[in-house]
């Protein structure tokens, strides 16, 4: 894996296109592939470093106790580490103005676009430290990689774990650079650390994205089809719900194709007779025609103190669905 160390933007501008070209993982529409990690210093650790930070906008630093420094992406054979603390330092110091530090516009889209898959551990968090740190909103497309190993019902969520587990290896990290001054000159070793996290999270991310694939490939091939056989809109005020549902209730009904299966008004008349009780009483409300002429019946049934409503293209099956209504209310 080549790993490139950024602190100027006119790098970033030179290897964006290699990057770009093997971070596509489909063309047609264009996604990306990438695995993301943040180095970051916080107040707490390293006070002197984080109130000297002159990378990030003193108004935004202000809302944070976390300063982030470093920013990894990586593919399958290059690493971009990006010295946030080089690239985006301020260089109007001796002047009045007020900060205005930005990222670079190509970072912003990676951080930002659905078109751009991110996935790590703890991923979310490190999106929040970039999105406060420099005010980028909500940051999309990012998979959050403990929650697979969740789902596989592993007892760590560690990145190494995961990464062993899915390459069938048994490597061991060094943890010796986590506790650091990220906001100082990195040395070689500190960049190799760095690369890791994000290499791995993009090695665990393509895995778990194209067991996905694979496993929707064979969904569709089993020609899998959900069957409805009993559909009904219905609610206790159906005048309420607005006019909206009630002009487009032929449409759905076009849609959705309902059957009824049992005689829910049969099954209502012999529960009132079993326990001596008046019979219900039924009453047409509404009968809707949408514009292309397709009918909408709404019947009400009163049984005891209680009252339900049906809704269908037919009295009959309008009447039905109220009396199901009814059951499921005394029942």
């Amino acid at each position: 894996m080549d790993v490139h160390v950024i602190t100027k933007k006119e790098q970033l501008d030179s290897v964006f296109s290699k990057f770009y070209d093997l971070s596509l993982i489909n063309k047609n529409p264009h996604i990306h592939l990438v695995g993301l990690d943040v180095e970051y210093i916080s107040k707490s650790n390293y006070s002197d470093s984080f109130n000297s930070c002159d990378w990030i906008n003193s108004d935004r630093l202000s809302m944070s106790n976390i300063a982030v420094c470093k920013l990894q992406l990586a593919t399958q054979s290059m690493c971009l580490v990006i010295d946030l603390c080089q690239l985006c330092k301020n260089t109007n110091l001796t002047t009045n103005l007020p900060k205005v530090i930005n990222l670079p516009d190509k970072l912003v889209n990676i951080l930002k676009s659905e078109a751009w898959i991110k996935t790590g551990v703890g991923i979310s968090n490190d999106l929040a430290y970039l999105s406060s740190n420099y005010d980028l909103g909500q940051c999309s497309g990012c998979i959050e990689l403990k929650t697979f190993s969740q789902l596989r019902g592993m007892q760590t969520s560690s990145l190494i774990d995961l990464f062993n587990v899915t390459t069938g290896s048994n490597n061991k990290k060094n943890t010796i650079h986590q506790l650091h001054d990220w906001s100082q000159t990195l040395t070689v070793k500190q960049i190799e650390y760095a690369a890791l996290d994000a290499h791995m999270s993009y090695i665990v991310g393509k895995y778990f994205i194209e067991t996905t694939i694979n496993s929707l490939d064979k969904f569709q091939e089993s020609k899998y089809k959900i069957n409805i056989t009993n559909v009904n809109i219905c609610d206790t005020d159906y005048d309420n719900i607005g006019e909206n549902i009630g002009e487009n209730i032929g449409e759905i009904d076009k849609i959705i194709t309902t059957t009824i299966s049992e005689n829910y008004v049969g099954k209502l008349q012999e529960y009132a007779q079993k326990n001596n009780i008046p019979l219900p009483i039924y009453k047409l409300e509404d009968d809707k025609v949408s514009a292309d002429n397709v009918h909408t019946f709404k019947i009400t049934c009163k049984f005891k103190s209680f009252t339900s409503y049906g809704h269908g293209q037919v009295k009959k099956d309008a009447k039905t669905f109220a009396a199901r209504n009814m059951l499921e209310q005394i029942t």
